[in-house]
């Protein structure tokens, strides 16, 4: 059969090539370290790229999802790089609960936006253990498109008051470690900060947070009403998810005309530097392209083109080493042919 004899040539030339390699030892060692260096390198710098820049983010839809900021006033010595609606924007910056409210009830680009910080937590139920943990707000989850594989999600009305009820989630790898993956740990109480907090739910495999390492996640509005109500008490970090139908500049256009009507509502109580030559605004990014800054995405880049010609130059080299080999082996060549092998043999 055709498929059997095929089979056997192929059998035999991959012995021919075998033998061939290992008698001119110093070219075959040549040529597999020109290929594995090559290869070697562009491997390693594309597994960067790939996890960095390729990757998409662990969520729903995530090209809907956007970093919010306040921005504050550009400084004397820094050129405005960025204007939108005619308002120039300055370094973005935190958002306190107090102006974050003002702005989730007045925009209108996003279906769902929350806050969230990261902070370290201590175990204290057992045995004493320090881990990663978040403070976020009740639609945090849902604006992630994330949501337990057991219990359920913070209530919504957490974010409506002040010094509620301690819940906590906890993370899928804190469950299997710490409590053996035990399915009745829904309910119970965890000591979080030697505060007792009650287990709402267990989060999917995999998901740490928007910071990548939380274990725990705990509601913001546990805090006192006093630690909240501060406006420039600036320190915590908002995510949104664009409308179906909204654009990401859209976004930016209204957030930085509801930026400077929250600033107008939240004045600073001392007066601006002179050196500030515009008021605070607001800003919406692309999450996708704020988890690499654009220097380290444009060093990735540059680095991943560089080992690419790396690759292709160990090509050229050897091509030019089977060149001059196949140089010497034109009589060898001949003689086959003469003996009836085919050209593609």
């Amino acid at each position: 059969m055709a498929w059997h004899r095929w089979l056997t040539d192929l059998r035999h030339d991959l012995g021919y090539a075998a033998r061939g390699l290992a008698r001119r030892p110093g070219f075959t060692t040549i040529a597999v370290l020109t290929l594995a260096i090559g290869i070697g390198a562009n491997t390693a710098i594309f597994s960067a790229v790939r996890a960095l820049l390729l990757r998409p983010l662990p969520f729903r839809d995530p090209a809907q999802l956007v970093a919010v900021n306040l921005t504050a006033p550009p400084k004397a010595d820094r050129p405005v790089t960025q204007t939108v609606a005619g308002i120039p924007l300055g370094e973005p910056t935190e958002w306190s609960m107090t102006k974050f409210e003002l702005y989730r009830d007045q925009q209108h680009s996003l279906s769902d936006v929350a806050l969230w910080s990261e902070r370290p937590a201590t175990l204290t139920s057992g045995d004493a253990e320090r881990v990663v943990g978040e403070e976020v707000s009740a639609r945090y989850f849902a604006t992630l498109g994330v949501h337990p594989t057991a219990g359920h999600d913070f209530d919504p009305a957490i974010d409506h008051g002040r010094g509620v009820a301690r819940q906590v989630l906890i993370s899928n790898a804190l469950w299997k470690r710490r409590f053996n993956a035990d399915p009745t740990i829904v309910g119970r109480m965890l000591e979080v900060d030697r505060q007792s907090h009650q287990v709402r739910g267990v989060m999917p495999e995999g998901f740490r947070g928007l910071s990548g390492r939380a274990d725990v996640f705990v509601p913001i509005t546990v805090r006192a009403a006093d630690e909240l109500s501060e406006p420039w008490s600036l320190e915590f970090s908002a995510v949104g998810r664009l409308k179906p139908g909204v654009s990401l500049s859209q976004a930016m256009q209204e957030a930085a005309a509801l930026g400077t009507q929250i600033y107008d509502a939240t004045p600073m109580r001392l007066e601006m530097s002179a050196d500030a030559r515009v008021g605070w605004s607001a800003t919406v990014r692309s999450l996708d392209q704020l988890r690499v800054s654009p220097q380290l995405r444009r060093a990735l880049v540059v680095l991943f083109g560089a080992v690419a010609c790396v690759l292709l130059i160990s090509c050229v080299n050897l091509a030019n080493l089977l060149l001059g080999r196949a140089s010497v082996r034109q009589r060898e060549i001949a003689i086959r042919l003469s003996l009836g092998a085919g050209r593609a043999r």
